[in-house]
């Protein structure tokens, strides 16, 4: 099961959504449930971090397609599971999620 956090923008950081847990076919509606209510909450700007995603497959990344898509070109992706890492990777959309250096 994913977890979703939201903690609020301050002065210095934007809003950042932390996923943790799985992120599978069989997670992705409640997840996707739960995000749509976090993002009623703070308008942004945004920042993901994926870095606690343990087990995630196409239905969950597709999920986190939609969410990029919905908090708009900018939102910072902060941290991505290696597990996230290596779906991104087979799929080839590392300029979706950039990292910055390794």
């Amino acid at each position: 099961m994913a977890t979703v956090t939201l903690h609020p923008a301050s002065d210095l950081a934007p809003a950042r959504l932390s996923v943790h847990g799985d992120l599978t076919i069989y997670e992705a509606s409640d997840t996707r449930q739960t995000l749509l209510a976090l993002l009623a909450e703070d308008p942004g700007p945004w920042a993901l971090d994926l870095g606690g995603l343990e087990d995630i497959d196409s239905a969950g990344l597709q999920l986190l397609l939609s969410l990029q898509k919905t908090l708009a070109q900018g939102a910072q992706v902060l941290d991505l599971s290696p597990q996230a890492r290596a779906l991104v990777e087979l799929l080839r959309l590392e300029s979706l999620y950039p990292l910055g250096e390794e």
